[in-house]
């Protein structure tokens, strides 16, 4: 899908509500760069059959997902960085969890922003205590990879971790 009348795009963001909460996205994954072009990963969940629209707007650029409940934007969340690992590696060559944290996390060129694997350590209360932030991603397991995902969503909101 190409780039989009930006005017028509995203959803507002009822008052008293999170982004992760009204979009049914525990991760806060992006479904849309700024210009209103399809990230990677919303390509491949339009073409599993994955149903979603674009949600609001993010304060660090792009669209977040928004998904029809809360089971979908679990499960889009559980299996993003099984599907993206990949493409990450094509894409950078090499790259470290904590590269690919801060990333994801709005954090990429700047790591006073975003997280990395020692920030969602705090409170994770030992769960990732086995993984190491200098390790490549293509050597993290599944396991682990639910893991970092379900502290991702902690960070991300942990009001609405906590109710999921």
């Amino acid at each position: 899908m190409g780039v989009r009348d930006l005017s028509m795009i995203g959803m507002q963001l009822p008052e008293g509500m999170s982004h992760a909460q009204f979009n049914n996205n525990p991760g806060n994954i992006k479904a849309a760069h700024p210009n209103g072009q399809l990230t990677d990963y919303a390509e491949y969940l339009k073409e599993q059959g994955i149903p979603f629209e674009i949600g609001t707007k993010a304060g660090d650029a792009g669209y977040f997902f928004h998904f029809p409940d809360a089971k979908t934007g679990y499960e889009a969340a559980q299996r993003f960085w099984l599907e993206t690992k990949d493409w990450m590696v094509w894409g950078y060559g090499e790259m470290t969890l904590d590269q690919a944290l801060r990333k994801y996390s709005g954090g990429g060129a700047d790591p006073s922003l975003g997280y990395d694997l020692q920030k969602l350590k705090e409170g994770a209360d030992g769960r990732l205590d086995d993984i190491d932030g200098s390790t490549n991603i293509m050597e993290i397991s599944d396991e682990q990879w639910a893991r970092i995902m379900n502290e991702q969503t902690r960070w991300e909101d942990v009001n609405y971790y906590n109710k999921i």
